[in-house]
């Protein structure tokens, strides 16, 4: 009998903490800036309307007009700044001039050079004065920024939209809980501990194996991922640095703000775009598609439903793809769609695939589909996997590039990324449709280990 079980968890509230990603001046000394995000605003701003539009869509409580207003304000002060710097460097210059001049009069020299050195305290001041409120501003609106959502792909609709629905009928509808314990597959404690014995133990690998052999017949390329991230990077990919629903802060690591560690897993897009975070990917080798399969955390898991439907910890399975051309990007996540359909295909249950709303879009997604199995106990469709279109919105603020050897710019990737499998979703939905004995899908059974 092989068990497989959850470490148990505790759960830690998040307070407000500064930025990680964009570090002023001003706190340079007290945290480590490790990446400066391309700051991308006055593009996006060329058509304000529609970004407002687009925020509107997600229902988030951003005034884009507002932000704009700060950020002129910023732009006139740090415009303001470089003419002083331009002006400390011309004293600088004439003060270097006429030091090495030969003058008939030396205190005509003399007087010119004490009202250069004038001059240049008065802008020394000046300019200490104007960095500080350009800091102050930064600290503002630079963080309202990059709050700012990705741009809607034209697919993302304002309701849910269903695209495939598999219907296979079962006749069973049972507490997953109390048949795991009947066929003693399943030992539940809370959504934080529970073990897996016997057949059950043999399906985890199997299905897990099954759906990353799938992949690389895909020319997915086997990756294997840290558990762990930090601040940077949580908050470069979530827009936040208190992201609860990407994994738990170690505790050993609270009380120092400075080098937050949270564990995510490796079955996530964090240590993907951990690994990409400035990089360079020669442009002849992409696309890059990656599959990888760990753990996955999530505390803020489906918190309606009992039993593994909300297990903070799954065995999951995660996909990862860099692409270069932004135009073939949506004919990639179809294919990338349409892989993940025929795989459910094969597993002979009760699903559907949908177009997730704008309104419950993640602020990084442009677009994304949901993988639902039909739970009869709960009679509602529960997520069991996602593929997300990012575009190159994570890499920007990462700096995760390509480059191509006919072009000296260098360009941010594109990317599209999603859990194609929760493996406890999976197996609560496995032990409903089961009685007497544990329901395995055939395709699995050939897989698995005796």
């Amino acid at each position: 009998m092989r068990k497989t079980c959850i470490v148990k968890l505790n759960y830690i509230s998040y307070k407000y903490f500064s930025s990680f990603l964009y570090v002023t001046g001003d706190k340079a000394r007290d945290i480590y800036s490790s990446v400066q995000p391309h700051i991308d605003f006055d593009e996006r701003i060329q058509n304000i309307n529609e970004l407002d539009n687009n925020i509107k869509k997600r229902c988030i409580n951003i005034d884009i007009y507002e932000i704009k207003r700060l950020w002129d304000f910023y732009r006139t002060r740090l415009d303001f700044k470089h003419k002083l710097e331009v002006n400390k460097k011309e004293i600088l210059l004439n003060l270097h001039s006429v030091s090495s001049e030969e003058y008939s009069d030396d205190n005509k020299r003399d007087d010119e050079i004490k009202a250069l050195k004038l001059k240049s305290e008065m802008i020394k001041d000046d300019l200490k004065n104007i960095t500080r409120t350009v800091w102050e501003i930064e600290n503002n609106v630079i963080l309202k920024v990059l709050q700012i959502p990705n741009d809607l792909h034209p697919r993302t609709p304002d309701k849910e939209v269903i695209i495939d629905n598999i219907n296979k009928k079962f006749d069973y509808g049972f507490d997953h809980l109390e048949i795991g314990k009947n066929l003693n597959c399943l030992d539940y404690h809370n959504k934080s501990s529970y073990y897996l014995k016997n057949d059950l133990a043999l399906f985890e690998i199997a299905v897990g194996q099954y759906f990353c052999n799938r992949f690389k017949t895909y020319k997915y390329i086997p990756f294997c991922n840290a558990d762990f991230a930090r601040s940077v990077l949580v908050e470069g990919c979530t827009l936040k640095n208190h992201a609860p629903d990407v994994g738990f802060i170690l505790k050993n690591t609270e009380k120092n703000q400075k080098h937050k560690v949270y564990l995510s897993g490796g079955a996530s897009f964090l240590p993907f775009f951990g690994f990409h975070t400035k990089h360079i990917i020669e442009g002849k080798y992409l696309p890059v598609r990656y599959v990888a399969q760990g753990r996955q955390y999530n505390p803020l898991s489906v918190q309606n439903l009992n039993g593994l439907y909300s297990a903070w910890q799954s065995t999951a399975v995660e996909i990862f793809t860099c692409m270069n051309d932004d135009a073939e990007l949506t004919e990639e996540f179809d294919h990338v769609v349409s892989i993940l359909l025929d795989i459910y295909s094969s597993l002979d249950l009760h699903f559907r695939t949908t177009y997730v709303p704008a309104s419950k879009l993640k602020s990084w997604e442009r677009l994304r589909v949901n993988f639902q199995v039909y739970s009869p106990v709960n009679k509602m469709y529960v997520e069991i996997g996602n593929i997300s279109l990012i575009g190159n919105y994570i890499s920007k603020r990462l700096l995760a590039y390509y480059s191509n050897s006919n072009e000296s710019a260098l360009k941010f990737l594109n990317v599209i990324s999603g859990t194609a499998l929760r493996i406890p979703v999976l197996i609560a939905n496995l032990l409903e449709n089961s009685s007497t004995e544990l329901f395995i899908p055939k395709v699995i059974k050939d897989e698995m280990i005796f």
